[in-house]
């Protein structure tokens, strides 16, 4: 996989965890946070089309045990010298319906990704897709769960020590207004002192992945819209209305 997945570590938006400080405090206050989130994924904001566009986006997502949330998020572009403008965001949440079902196993890789070792994908400069990389048993369980996803997102991120990439943790959601499926894979090694990068990713494609999928029906989608100022939320309606799925994107990836 090479260098294909790397992360910008300490950019905004750029996954879950590095998601602004007053985004995360703001979900919290409005208890907006699904409970036990066990994945979640962010995507920065993009560059503007346009000069004149004076709007920044940014996307980020959650799955936990309870309901599924998008989090949409726009903000005047700051001006040259000027400060960064705080978010407004717009919440959606999909609370889940009847019974909500958790699998969790090791999967070995496919042959062909095992043999394949440190290569790199050759797809026209495009990146790969996270699902392409996890074992051909998790990417058609995901693909037959949600055949039509109104959103859907991944991403996998290679953590190293000394240069040597040791460990592997993807996630995936696929969602449609009924039905949801996110998974969580992880597959690590051990950090050596010694080899070189070429080998530890050698070690890496043939290690197994431990994989946790949970699927579930959802119900009425919940909208609730934020305005962070400083260190308080403001909640704009006091409630949360029907809407159509968030999203007909569907061809992101991480």
């Amino acid at each position: 996989m090479g260098g294909l997945f790397e992360p910008i570590r300490g950019a905004a938006w750029q996954t879950w965890d590095d998601l602004p400080y007053q985004v995360r405090l703001a979900l919290k206050q409005a208890r907006c946070l699904p409970s036990r989130e066990f994945v979640g994924g962010a995507l920065p904001p993009a560059p503007p089309e346009h000069e004149d566009d004076r709007i920044e986006y940014a996307e980020a997502w959650a799955v936990g045990e309870d309901s599924w949330i998008l989090i949409e998020g726009r903000r005047p572009r700051a001006l040259r010298g000027s400060a960064a403008r705080p978010w407004n965001l717009t919440v959606r949440r999909n609370r889940y319906v009847g019974e909500v079902r958790n699998r969790y196993g090791t999967v070995a890789v496919d042959a062909d990704v095992a043999t394949a070792g440190d290569a790199r994908h050759d797809l026209d400069g495009e990146q790969p897709a996270v699902l392409d990389v996890l074992p051909a048993a998790v990417r058609a369980q995901v693909l037959s769960t949600v055949r039509d996803p109104g959103f859907e997102d991944q991403f996998l991120l290679r953590e190293r020590h000394k240069g040597r990439p040791y460990k592997h943790r993807a996630g995936v959601i696929r969602a449609s207004s009924r039905q949801v499926i996110a998974v969580l894979a992880t597959r690590q090694i051990e950090q050596r002192r010694w080899g070189s990068v070429r080998e530890a990713d050698r070690q890496l494609a043939s290690t197994p992945w431990d994989v946790q999928a949970l699927t579930a029906r959802v119900g009425r989608e919940e909208v609730v819209t934020l305005e962070v100022v400083d260190d308080e939320v403001a909640l704009d309606g006091g409630g949360a209305i029907a809407l159509p799925p968030s999203s007909s994107d569907a061809g992101r990836s991480g």
